[in-house]
């Protein structure tokens, strides 16, 4: 068994993540910053745990929709062990 080195989202999540934040954006139009999100991934690819480690969005209901969107991602299954890696997801309007 080998350890996952890195694992990265694919653009359709990174699509998802963007439309929610640009939902909430209409609400608050200076909303920006970063999030760091730190996923446990098991061997099967499912996200059996997200928890937000730092933001300075400070929007709750941001979170709460970014949380269940990478809770839902699947990275394909690996000969690997359990694996944690934290996230970052910078967010600035264009």
């Amino acid at each position: 068994m080998q350890c996952l080195a890195k694992v990265s989202m694919s653009d359709a999540a990174k699509a998802r993540i963007t439309a929610a934040y640009y939902r909430i954006l209409d609400e608050d139009p200076r909303l920006q910053g970063r999030m760091v999100f730190k996923l446990v991934i098991e061997a099967s690819g499912a996200v059996s745990e997200v928890k937000l480690m730092s933001s300075d969005i400070k929007n709750a209901e941001l979170e709460k929709k970014i949380t269940a969107l990478l809770r839902g991602l699947s990275f394909g299954a690996k000969d690997v062990q359990v694996y944690s890696q934290n996230i970052p997801i910078d967010l600035f309007p264009s």
